[in-house]
């Protein structure tokens, strides 16, 4: 299953003043914030295990990760076993992920491709995606 595709965003409704890497931002954050956590599959790991640590070195953005690594589609296959449910839920049809992502880091009449691919961008939303998996936690427990 593909959760989201970077060309799915930039052949569809996408601002003209962007470059179409801005479609794989929003990807970038989820992903990263996956990966940072342990939830990245054992293949995944194991071929890309020098990106990981420039993610983790904060060397590389989120997005440009995605963009280097995942060929801008994240899949099931990138994901651990662990965290495919809480995504399938979380992410699917990209909400509540996409609302939490804007309501967190859209500014007025800003569009979610116009958000920054930088680590500030990643520091805000980072506790959202941490209290959006706990609460999904406490409801399968």
């Amino acid at each position: 299953m593909t959760y989201d595709n970077a060309k799915w965003h930039a052949e569809g409704f996408f601002p003209s003043d962007l470059s179409a890497d801005a479609a794989a931002t929003h990807i970038g954050m989820y992903f990263a914030w996956a990966c940072l956590n342990g939830f990245a599959s054992t293949t995944f790991i194991e071929a890309f295990s020098g990106d990981l640590d420039a993610l983790k070195s904060r060397e590389i953005t989120p997005g440009a990760f995605v963009l280097a690594t995942l060929a801008e589609t994240m899949s099931e296959h990138d994901l651990s076993p662990k965290i495919k449910p809480f995504t399938d839920v979380y992410y699917d049809g990209q909400k509540p992920f996409l609302g939490d992502y804007c309501e967190t880091l859209c500014g007025e009449g800003e569009s979610a491709y116009h958000v920054a691919d930088t680590w500030e961008t990643y520091d805000k939303l980072q506790p959202v995606l941490d209290a959006r998996f706990e609460a999904w936690r406490k409801t399968i427990n």
